[in-house]
């Protein structure tokens, strides 16, 4: 149903007729009433148009099964359960689901409805390795919302439905990197036909759009649809670590012990990891994406990536330049430029901000000297009756943390850690700064003569250092209450990067 010029002229005339001599009121009555019915009219086509719009939407987004991040999505009726996996598919549901051409949210992180027609799948079989360091906030949120479509989509953080805020406030704690390194597990390869291919279904949402550029209509194509669309996926399994290390640490090393860790997920106990590895790493987590979730078993589990596969590796296009050439297309451009300009300044933002809370903690501990204490004999030899450790021989690890102390905000002259007298002889161990900032542990020895001044030597010195960690054997000047020395008596003293240590057992990591 609509309205034309020809229709309003009608009824104008007629009006005229009726007042005829001069009923000019009337005349303005009936205009006005014609107008307002004409909008009226256009009103109620735009909400059908609108409603209609509705029902395809969600028609498209309820389709069962469906592909997600995280595998093939069965059982997703309005009243069925969400549940992962494509063991109980036919062949005919699996090539229906396994396709290019769908839809993906790269701020939300979803897989949406399909947009373009796919090929049928190809079969593969690859194994590849993705490494990522991020040393701060921007590189981590290039990372997890990536703006430069020119690069490869990967699955592993992309699945995880938290932001960016969690991922960060999580590891980044104080000055600290994550390494992001997966293990991908490859079996199926699809491409769309050609990028302006549309779907049946996605030519029927276009025909329910206006002409006129409307903010809220066309955002909910976007909602449903996401801002880009996926033109090649790699379909598989992949096991993805996330890894919070001290920014400090560099071996080179590192990188090929994480992917030999990813290669031994079943079983880590015979790594044997970089020096000094297990004292600057922090927070690890192991993800698994693809296969059968139900499967605890990680050797199974990884088995069964073909089964219920999920999108690995994928390339996308914006959305927009899939549309038509035309009014409709410039519409989609505009909301899709709006969805990308909010987004983008809220993760501007959000980067910044957090990059700043890093920099004012860094700031407020600079000058933050920690004090570790270690034995190596700590078994024969219980210093602080560590908890665990027996005075018997065994397989206590080497270096065992005893104790730790933290000197806040420590200005340039010195701090006495350890005294011990007996008789004429003083023992001390001496943490000093000098005027560059720099910080040096020194052993020392004084005589008290019985005449004439005291006799002070040093006996033990580190180099100074702006950063990291110095280490003094102390094991000469470290005595107990009866006078005698223990074993193996490790001090360390860092500032900036600091180690982190574990429990105070047997099991603890290495000074």
């Amino acid at each position: 149903m609509s309205v034309n010029n020809n229709d309003i002229k009608a009824v104008i005339t007629q009006a005229m007729n009726i007042n005829r001599g001069g009923g000019i009121f009337m005349l303005l009555s009936v205009i006005m009433l014609v107008v307002a019915l004409q909008l009226l009219i256009s009103s109620s086509i735009k909400m059908v148009e609108a409603g209609e719009l509705d029902v395809a939407l969600k028609r498209m987004a309820e389709r069962c099964p469906s592909m997600t991040m995280r595998g093939i999505k069965t059982s997703c009726g309005p009243n069925g359960p969400f549940r992962l996996g494509g063991e109980g598919l036919d062949a005919n549901a699996f090539n229906d689901v396994v396709i290019s051409g769908l839809g993906y949210d790269r701020f939300t992180k979803e897989m949406k409805s399909q947009v373009l027609k796919s090929k049928s799948f190809t079969t593969r079989k690859d194994t590849y390795y993705l490494t990522k360091i991020m040393q701060d906030a921007k590189t981590m949120y290039d990372f997890f919302y990536p703006m430069d479509l020119s690069n490869t989509f990967f699955n592993g953080l992309y699945s995880r439905r938290i932001s960016a805020n969690e991922v960060f406030n999580g590891y980044f704690k104080g000055e600290m990197k994550i390494s992001a390194a997966q293990k991908q597990h490859l079996f199926y390869n699809v491409q769309v036909t050609n990028n302006n291919d549309l779907t049946d279904e996605f030519k029927y949402i276009i025909s329910l759009l206006p002409d006129v550029y409307n903010p809220d209509i066309y955002r909910k194509v976007i909602d449903y649809f996401g801002d880009l669309v996926t033109t090649n996926i790699a379909y598989g399994g992949v096991i993805d670590q996330l890894t919070s290390i001290k920014a400090c640490y560099s071996d080179p090393s590192m990188i090929t012990y994480i992917q030999q860790q990813l290669d031994s997920s079943i079983d880590t106990s015979a790594l044997k990891p970089p020096n000094g590895y297990v004292n600057y790493a922090k927070v690890q987590q192991l993800d698994i994406v693809g296969g059968n979730p139900q499967e605890a078993n990680i050797d199974k589990r990884i088995r069964s990536f073909s089964k219920n596969p999920a999108p690995i590796l994928f390339n996308a296009v914006p959305i927009w330049t899939v549309f038509p050439v035309g009014t409709k297309q410039n519409n989609m451009k505009r909301a899709y430029d709006t969805y990308l300009s909010e987004f983008s300044q809220k993760v501007a933002t959000d980067s910044k901000f957090l990059d700043s809370l890093v920099k004012a903690e860094a700031a407020e501990h600079e000058r933050d000297v920690f004090i570790y204490w270690g034995q190596s004999s700590v078994c024969r030899n219980n210093l602080y009756n560590v908890p665990g450790c027996k005075a018997i021989t065994g397989n206590c690890r080497s270096a065992c943390l005893m104790n730790t102390e933290v000197i806040p905000n420590f200005q340039q002259g010195q701090k006495v850690l350890h005294q011990h007298v007996e008789g004429d002889t003083i023992r001390r161990l001496v943490l000093i700064k000098d005027k560059s900032d720099k910080i040096a542990l020194y052993s020392v020895i004084s005589l008290l003569p019985i005449y004439g001044n005291m006799q002070t030597r040093y006996t033990g010195t580190t180099v100074p250092i702006t950063s990291g960690c110095v280490e003094l054997n102390a094991s000469n000047y470290f005595y107990g209450p009866v006078g005698v020395p223990y074993e193996g008596v490790v001090i360390k003293a860092c500032v900036r990067c600091n180690p982190m240590f574990g429990a105070n057992n047997c099991e603890c990591p290495k000074l």
